[in-house]
């Protein structure tokens, strides 16, 4: 890469991506010099503002396509940022497989309010049922549980309890009253490996006139409203 002046033997060589040399560079001056001479550094005028205004060879087409993918990607970024909240809302949903509590109770309300067109907003929890509500003249009264035991029949006896309690104080006929035990059971497993609600607690809760409602099967009826497949009355 330089030779020397005398003897015109190398005092610098380049091995693959090494550049070796012998040369006793003692300033930055020399050093700069240097690297202009193997071409490490290379001198270039800066482009003036007015150059990118002419425009030639295909320098338009490769702006117009600079300018089509620029748009793509942000209205794909756009696009991710929805499904992100939508999955991210999703994910609230499906917590009701899961949770307890006030956690799955809050879920449970947001899901039947916007289902049934009911307002649970002023509900006031006296520590009896979990809610009530009424829809053209039935009562709604329910219990929301989220336990890791299987259905139990204190869990269903306990839902009569506050409907007897119910029609005590408000001298309403059972027969307008729907009980509902929406209840998320064995909440620490995965649904694969859940066993079906037992049979002594189905038929208690037809003696009852109680309906049992898991989970799951809440989440599969409100994917269907949300896609038009059930309206509100069938629900």
């Amino acid at each position: 890469m330089t030779l020397s002046e005398k003897s015109e033997r190398p005092t610098t060589i380049k091995c693959n991506k090494v550049i070796l040399s012998t040369l006793n560079i003692s300033t930055y001056d020399q050093l700069i010099k240097f690297f202009k001479q193997i071409h490490l550094i290379v001198d270039k005028e800066e482009e003036p503002d007015w150059i990118k205004e002419e425009q030639m060879f295909d320098d338009a087409r490769q702006l117009e396509i600079i300018d089509d993918k620029t748009e793509i990607i942000k209205n794909a970024s756009k696009d991710i940022d929805n499904a992100k909240k939508v999955l991210k809302r999703n994910m609230r949903y499906k917590s009701i497989l899961y949770t307890s509590g006030d956690e799955l109770v809050d879920v449970v309300f947001e899901i039947l309010e916007q289902m049934l067109g009911c307002d649970l907003s002023g509900f006031n929890d006296v520590k009896k049922e979990d809610f009530n509500f009424e829809i053209d003249d039935k009562v709604f009264i329910g219990e929301i549980k989220g336990v890791t035991s299987n259905v139990k029949n204190a869990n269903v006896s306990q839902l009569d309890i506050h409907v007897q309690n119910y029609i005590d104080e408000h001298e309403v006929d059972k027969e307008n009253i729907v009980s509902l035990l929406i209840i998320d059971h064995q909440r620490n497993k995965p649904l694969s490996q859940r066993e079906e609600v037992h049979n002594n607690a189905i038929e208690l809760a037809i003696r009852n006139k109680s309906l049992i409602i898991e989970t799951i099967t809440l989440l599969r009826m409100f994917e269907k409203y949300l896609s038009g497949e059930l309206n509100r009355k069938k629900l």
